[in-house]
This record gives C-alpha cells, sequence and structure tokens, in this order.
C-alpha cells in the first residue's frame, strides 16, 4: 500500500518545534523553516557542543509544506564550534505520523552525541567522508583545514 502524504500546516510544525524546545534559526542560503534545539552536549570546551537542527518542508511564503512528495522533514546533529553537520537521521517522510516519526529522529539526534568518533589529533568529533575519487570511505575531522585528522572506515560486515 503506497503512503498517503498530508499536508503540514505551518502552524503545526511550529506547534511541535515549540513543544520539544527548538527555537527558530535563520540559517544562510536555507529557504526553509529551520529549527535548533540549543546546545544539547555542554562539555568542558566549545569543542563539545552540539545541537539538533530540523530543516521542515515550510516556506516563510507558504503557510504549509512545499507539493507532495518533494522533500522531507530532515533532523540533523550540528557540531556548534564549527556549524558542521556530524550525523543525519533517516528523512522524515510528510505520511501520517510525521510527528511522532520526527521525534523518534530527534531522539536518535541524542543518542547519536555519545557514539561520535573523536579526531586523535583535537578531540574534535569525526565524520564519515569520501575520497575525491569516491573509492572509500574515511573519517575526517569537523576541523578541516584547520586540522587534518583522520581514521580508516571498516565497514561492519553483516552475516
Amino acid at each position: 500500500m503506497a503512503a498517503r502524504y498530508v499536508e503540514i500546516p505551518a502552524a503545526d510544525m511550529e506547534a511541535l518545534m515549540t513543544e520539544c524546545g527548538f527555537d527558530r534559526i535563520y540559517p544562510p542560503r536555507t529557504v526553509e523553516r529551520t529549527y535548533q534545539r540549543p546546545r544539547i552536549v555542554p562539555g568542558p570546551d566549545t569543542d563539545s557542543d552540539f545541537a539538533i537542527r530540523v530543516y521542515t518542508t515550510i516556506t516563510d511564503q507558504a503557510d504549509a509544506a512545499r507539493e507532495v512528495g518533494t522533500d522531507a522533514i530532515r533532523v540533523v546533529l550540528i557540531h556548534l564550534n564549527t556549524g558542521k553537520p556530524v550525523w543525519a537521521a533517516t528523512r522524515v517522510h510528510r505520511t501520517q505520523g510525521w510527528r511522532e516519526k520526527t521525534r523518534e529522529r530527534m531522539r536518535e539526534a541524542w543518542v547519536a552525541v555519545s557514539g561520535l568518533k573523536r579526531c586523535p589529533q583535537c578531540a574534535r568529533p569525526m565524520v564519515l567522508r569520501r575520497t575525491k575519487d569516491k573509492s572509500r570511505q574515511f573519517y575526517g575531522c569537523v576541523g578541516y583545514p584547520e586540522c587534518k585528522g583522520t581514521q580508516s572506515y571498516v565497514e561492519e560486515v553483516r552475516s
């Protein structure tokens, strides 16, 4: 059975974000309404600070999500010191149950913080990257280009 897309009014998204403790933010070059939960992991220094960011499918010019099927809600973990994403949840499609699925992705982001790899040179978080020729993956420091720390990535084999 095909998923049934639903319209998400701006007021419904705003209510969910407020209920979950998110504030509206205005990142550069972003057309959709974006929300962020402030500083979720206070650490001994700013390199330990993260925020959960939610990119909606609602623009300021519209009072509801863009046309059905054109995009989805994204939940991303941001390293505040660099502004770089370090983890992203599976997208939430605009189908029935979108509220519960968005909350679930937010919980996944909280858990993801504890599993982040740390750079062996500067202790900042590392993110999975690809080589220029796309032949392999590796972990690279979010502090690049100031820090060139890397670690090998070995894909887990599932049996």
